[in-house]
């Protein structure tokens, strides 16, 4: 899920990234029902975003 909202993201929020490299591709496949080389594409380094606004 992905909200955007303008208010800062928690220390302990994981991300999207995160949360689909703790699974292994075979699951991720398996639950959306496609194969696991769909997800081949989903960078496993994950690199800081810095978002900010301007007024």
């Amino acid at each position: 899920m992905i909200f955007n909202t303008s208010t800062a993201e928690p220390n302990d929020d994981i991300g999207i990234l995160a949360a689909l490299n703790s699974l292994p591709r075979e699951v991720l496949g398996t639950t959306f029902g496609v194969g696991p080389s769909a997800f081949a594409k989903v960078p496993t380094t994950l690199k800081p975003v810095v978002i900010t606004k301007r007024s």
